[in-house]
């Protein structure tokens, strides 16, 4: 029940409360907090971006010996902290057999793609994989995080993590 004057009442249901509680949190959320975070954004963005930033990009010769006919077991940055790992095959022929999310290491490809190195990047291209979240074609740097562990930056992205990977086929 909401009383809007002494002499009437309104009946209303509990999607329309939602709803009005939604509008006013988000008025209240434009006029005191977006002001606020906004002069902290760039501070927070510098402090992230220098923490992510430690490692040196792989040179083209330890690219190719990761993309000589190896199985990666990848995470998904933007899982947060889920587990989904995809597994990927990068072939000598600069094919890529990729898994999606869920799929068995030795299971169907899901999308067979091309890769090359540029310079110190590894590029690819898929046929749809990634269309919808814009990894359809792109180029990332590897950097090392720990003994067999890595991380890929997309380029131009201030140095945020895409995914990280560990390479499997040592393992075998």
């Amino acid at each position: 029940l909401i009383q809007q004057n002494v002499d009437e009442i309104v009946l209303v249901t509990d999607e329309q409360m939602y709803e009005a509680a939604r509008w006013l949190w988000r008025d209240f959320e434009m006029k005191y907090c977006f002001p606020a975070w906004s002069l902290f954004a760039p501070v927070i963005f510098c402090v992230v971006t220098s923490a992510v930033a430690g490692n040196e990009a792989l040179d083209v010769n330890s690219i190719r010996k990761l993309t000589n006919n190896r199985t990666w077991a990848l995470n998904w940055t933007a899982c947060d902290g889920y587990p989904c790992e995809a597994f990927w095959d990068w072939h000598n022929d600069g094919s890529i057999c990729a898994r999606i999310v869920g799929t068995k290491r030795d299971g169907d490809c899901a999308d067979d793609g091309r890769w090359r190195i540029d310079g110190n990047r590894l590029c690819w291209t898929f046929t749809w994989l990634g269309g919808g979240e814009g990894y359809k074609k792109m180029c990332v740097l590897v950097e090392p995080v720990d003994e067999g562990k890595y991380r890929t930056t997309r380029v131009g992205s201030g140095g945020i993590t895409f995914f990280t990977f560990v390479d499997l086929s040592d393992a075998d």
